[in-house]
């Protein structure tokens, strides 16, 4: 299997995000010596590319984050797409052969979604693969936007309402639902990532790793409460019962808090 016939990466970013490209891209160098497929940053903004191995496609800063990605599909002729983020940093090494083995179990199993982050936990393997889980598609945030490889004709249909990328990702569980999409997700270690920012801020896990690698980012560090609010609100609900979250939803909505959710 030639990876470049069927697969294409692309990076979603925008340009307040654009001080992150150095670092992702050089650390997917390193990481990702031998690979073969095109890269491609979808952003907002006009933007010379520096890189010799990496587009930019600028879709234009009149859209959202789903728009953006929509206008690039319609110049992909790839049938898989594996979608990452701007602040996603790749920190172990690409195995193509890895890479290669997903887009077969993707063939084989006629999968829609194949996600590389292990959360949300679900159960149910998936026969004869090592580490690899059907998801079940209810709740939120079982399809999400950390890195995964998307069938092009899923894609597409996600992308067709103007949302904002937060209401975005609330709806794509929904829409799997609604399409009878088949997701799943694999941890055989085929893209491992550190988590940089979040809330605009740098985690202290990524400064001790740019740290490490001498990299560095000009970015305010997150406060280490906010971060382990952020980290309970997270990882809690993998641990905490489903009935007590939910009555724990329905207090904060009575005090006023206001969840995307409910508003899509």
């Amino acid at each position: 299997m030639k990876l470049e016939n069927k697969l294409t990466m692309l990076i979603s970013s925008c340009e307040a995000y654009s001080d992150l490209w150095n670092n992702h891209l050089n650390l997917l160098s390193e990481n990702w010596k031998d690979r073969e497929i095109d890269v491609v940053i979808v952003t907002d903004k006009e933007h010379e590319s520096p890189y010799a191995d990496v587009r930019i496609f600028s879709a234009g800063d009149s859209v959202e984050m789903p728009q953006r990605l929509s206008r690039f599909l319609e110049t992909c002729n790839t049938e898989y797409i594996l979608v990452t983020l701007d602040d996603y940093y790749v920190d172990k090494p690409i195995d193509s052969e890895k890479i290669k083995r997903a887009i077969s179990m993707m063939d084989k199993f006629d999968l829609d979604y194949l996600r590389f982050w292990p959360y949300p936990h679900e159960k149910r393997k998936i026969d004869g693969v090592k580490n690899a889980y059907w998801i079940e598609l209810e709740g939120n945030y079982k399809v999400n936007l950390y890195p995964a490889i998307w069938r092009k004709s899923f894609i597409e249909k996600t992308t067709r309402k103007e949302l904002s990328a937060w209401e975005y990702e609330v709806t794509l569980t929904k829409i799997a639902k609604e399409l009878n999409a088949k997701c799943a997700y694999s941890v055989n270690g085929e893209f491992h990532i550190v988590d940089v920012i979040r809330k605009g801020k740098l985690l202290h896990p990524a400064k001790k790793f740019l740290d490490s690698k001498g990299m560095k980012l000009d970015r305010e560090l997150i406060s280490r409460n906010q971060e382990i609010k952020l980290d309970i609100m997270y990882y809690g609900k993998e641990i905490v019962p489903k009935h007590i979250l939910k009555f724990a939803k329905k207090v904060l909505v009575k005090c006023g808090y206001k969840f995307i959710s409910d508003g899509i």
